[in-house]
């Protein structure tokens, strides 16, 4: 069984919302609300990846994060193993 490691961001706002993001594309998970982020790449740590993906996605560059929690979900055809990360301060 396929498994991935993926990085994710949680943003507050200071109004305390939580940015999430609509999944775009064709795929099995099209439509649903995520956080931003994305696959760690081979050889990259989790929290580069998350850097990348978030300039990426919605075009920040993460200045400070932290680790938050772990999850792993089992799918029929795959395993995700999520780290999430607080993001406390970015650039535009």
């Amino acid at each position: 069984m396929r498994h991935f490691d993926v990085a994710a961001g949680v943003l507050l706002d200071s109004s305390q919302r939580v940015l999430i993001t609509e999944r775009l594309g064709d795929g099995p998970f099209h439509g649903l609300w995520e956080f931003p982020g994305g696959k760690i790449a081979q050889g990259e740590s989790s929290q580069a990846a998350l850097s990348r993906e978030l300039t990426e996605e919605i075009g920040i560059v993460v200045t400070a994060c932290s680790s938050f929690m772990n999850l792993r979900h089992e799918y029929p055809d795959r395993i995700v193993t999520i780290e999430f990360f607080i993001v406390d301060a970015w650039d535009k």
